[in-house]
């Protein structure tokens, strides 16, 4: 004990009150655990839980924006944004409402967002199905080629449409270097914004 009580930096609780309070609670774990256990054991135990601070965090972090296209009459397009994981499932299905929908097609744009695991395939194909059962039409774009792969084997249910620009997660996986057949996309200047 007179060991730990030396080597604690005591200054360090002064800053509790400055610091997220995920932070701050890591902080009071680790020392606790150390009390406790060892270092070793406060270590591993401040990894998990900084870990499940990060992932609720990003899981708050998805967003969605609904606009009209100028491309396809009678289209609401709705660009996502954020990483989509286990974490973000529940906030992704609370930002789609298909039931409220007026129009006859949707498109939902991955551009700005990364579809990371099996939760967020099920949450996208669900979201699909959903918008699918309200009678409208769904497309998805923007969509990396694993995504796009691994919705493709899901069958007729889902229609990818491939662009030309869809993202590259060559970090994630290597993709050959042939191109990716489909259209060009412009951006968000076909778009008109509505407010709903």
């Amino acid at each position: 004990v007179k060991v730990v009580m030396d080597t604690f930096a005591w200054k360090s609780l002064t800053i509790l009150r400055k610091i997220p309070k995920t932070d701050a609670f890591v902080l009071v774990a680790v020392t606790a655990v150390t009390v406790q256990c060892n270092l070793a054991v406060a270590v591993i135990a401040g990894v998990i839980i900084s870990a499940l601070g990060f992932a609720y965090k990003q899981g708050t972090q998805i967003s969605a924006s609904r606009f009209l296209s100028a491309q396809k009459e009678n289209t609401a397009v709705y660009t996502l944004q954020g990483a989509l994981f286990f974490g973000s499932v529940m906030q992704f299905r609370s930002l789609l409402d298909p039931s409220a929908e007026p129009l006859d097609s949707v498109v939902l744009d991955f551009r700005e967002c990364r579809v990371w695991d099996q939760s967020a395939l099920e949450a996208v194909d669900a979201a699909v199905q959903q918008f699918t059962d309200a009678g409208k039409q769904v497309v998805l774009q923007h969509l990396s080629p694993d995504c796009q792969r691994l919705l493709n084997k899901a069958g007729d249910l889902v229609k990818v449409e491939v662009l030309g620009d869809d993202p590259r997660y060559p970090v994630a996986a290597d993709y050959p270097d042939e191109p990716t057949p489909g259209t060009p996309y412009n951006d968000f200047k076909d778009y008109v914004p509505v407010n709903f």
